[in-house]
């Protein structure tokens, strides 16, 4: 796994959630692209970060474009159904949990790239409030931590297709059909994943004044 690195400031690469817009962005910036798990990296003394989305909806994501790179797989073949929702076969569908071993467990500010968020502490009508959508989260953190990078200078890179869409769609019903095998690839794999999104969330919800969880705590407090 790879990261960017500049200063004591360390983005996390992580397939499928725009890392490939965000490493180009970051690249033209001066950041250095370095193995994450290089003995060289003091990670315990920097300043970890990256961007986080829906676990499911990213395993769906990265089991099309697996599914893209095989095109000799036919995936429309129903006897293939109950290994693509339990399947995990690159890095597009590894958890991140999975790919960063211990280094999960180190303070990492996630921010999430799939949930916009409204101004509730804006003193104006609802539909006058100033919304934070992936851009927005990305570029305030960039200023709350003084880095000069702008996101509105980003090339966004891997943008899907209509047969990505196509086959998203399929694995999608296939996940709703076989429910059961899907359901444990949840429990024993994406669910750290799972419960870190939804903190996340629920912690931003919290900055711009939200009054309630964005995803019930009661949803991963088990």
């Amino acid at each position: 796994m790879f990261c960017y690195v500049k200063d004591q400031f360390c983005y996390l690469v992580v397939n499928k959630n725009a890392s490939q817009t965000y490493s180009k962005l970051l690249s033209d910036h001066g950041w250095q692209r370095r193995d994450l798990f290089a003995n060289d990296l003091d990670l315990k003394n920097m300043v970890l970060w990256g961007h986080i989305s829906d676990p499911e909806a990213r395993h769906t994501k990265g089991l099309a474009t697996y599914l893209l790179i095989n095109s000799e797989i036919d995936y429309t073949n129903p006897s293939v159904a109950k290994l693509l929702v339990t399947g995990v076969f690159d890095t597009h569908t590894y958890s991140i949990s999975m790919m960063l071993g211990p280094i999960w467990n180190y303070p990492i500010h996630w921010i999430p790239l799939d949930y916009t968020f409204i101004d509730q502490f804006s003193q104006t009508f609802d539909h006058l409030r100033k919304k934070y959508g992936p851009n927005e989260l990305t570029q305030m953190w960039f200023e709350e931590n003084s880095i000069d990078v702008n996101v509105d200078n980003a090339i966004w890179l891997n943008r899907s297709h209509s047969v990505e869409r196509k086959i998203r769609d399929t694995i999608n019903y296939y996940k709703f059909q076989h429910q059961e095998e899907y359901g444990q690839l949840i429990k024993n794999y994406l669910y750290p994943d799972i419960v870190q999104y939804r903190k996340t969330l629920n912690e931003y919800a919290k900055k711009f004044g939200h009054s309630v969880d964005v995803i019930p705590a009661s949803l991963y407090e088990e």
